[in-house]
């Protein structure tokens, strides 16, 4: 049995149908019905009542409504007392859904805020807007703006797609590229990377790409391999790189904005660095 399962079936008790719970989650309404499917198989009883526009929860249902509130009351007191504690030794949790903007928002934060200590992750969407408002985390980087009434949303800064071209390669000297272009090109990329990696893959599936985790090791092939290789305006250094030339990729989805979210009853210093921006 999961926790996911039993915030699952009080969202279905909460909005009258399978469709409505998973939007207030942020998942699938296939991913729900697997899921109520498999609890109702773990406990041996059906727990739903379904009908053509409404299911509710049947007698077997309410019972484990009850026991699955309050493992859930539980479990959020315990987050609570956790937050509680990172509040008091200034503990910042920071989830983020690329790596660049996690940099200069903790960059922003050290220098505005001296001696606070700060954790980051990186992660997928998805899990950032449920985490954000759970608690799981105290600031989120999103590309979206979370549109729920328990998260306060800012504007952070935006972020555009680069290619490292070797010199001596035939596309050094455009002044810029398309999917089109790329796709079919040989690419070193950097584990990890967020949702950067998952586009630059979709959006050229006849490309090859060598991944390495190692940022040193990375950094030291962007200078002497010769695969193309991919920055943003974030990460790109002041001055130019004798070895390759950056050249942006004038596609839209190659540029996006980041927004920044909290919980509305968070801390004082969440909230502090909230009207940083």
């Amino acid at each position: 049995m999961k926790i996911e399962q039993l915030e699952q079936l009080v969202a279905i008790h909460a909005h009258g149908t399978i469709s409505a719970a998973a939007d207030a989650l942020f998942i699938s309404q296939p991913t729900v019905s697997r899921s109520m499917q498999a609890l109702e198989a773990e406990l041996g009883y059906p727990l739903l009542e379904r009908s053509r526009n409404r299911v509710r929860l049947n007698e077997a249902g309410l019972v484990a409504l009850t026991h699955a509130q309050r493992v859930l009351d539980d479990l959020q007191a315990m987050r609570n007392a956790f937050a509680d504690q990172a509040s008091r030794v200034r503990t910042v949790r920071i989830g983020g859904c690329a790596p660049a903007p996690i940099w200069e928002l903790t960059r922003r934060i050290v220098s505005s805020f001296p001696g606070m200590i700060l954790s980051t992750k990186l992660s997928g969407e998805a899990e950032l807007e449920r985490a954000v408002v759970s608690g799981g985390v105290d600031l989120a980087i999103l590309r979206r703006h979370l549109s729920v009434p328990a998260a306060e949303v800012v504007p952070l800064m935006s972020e555009s797609l680069f290619v490292l071209v070797p010199c001596s390669h035939s596309l050094a000297g455009r002044d810029s590229l398309t999917w089109a272009d790329l796709n079919g090109e040989r690419f070193l990329i950097q584990s990890s990377i967020g949702f950067w990696t998952e586009l630059v893959r979709s959006r050229m599936p006849d490309s090859e790409f060598v991944e390495q985790s190692d940022p040193n090791v990375f950094a030291q092939l962007v200078v002497s391999s010769p695969l193309l290789s991919f920055g943003t305006d974030l990460t790109l250094p002041n001055s130019p790189m004798e070895s390759r030339r950056a050249v942006p990729v004038a596609e839209a989805d190659a540029s996006t904005s980041y927004f920044l979210a909290s919980r509305m009853a968070a801390p004082d210093q969440i909230r502090a660095i909230m009207a940083l921006f």
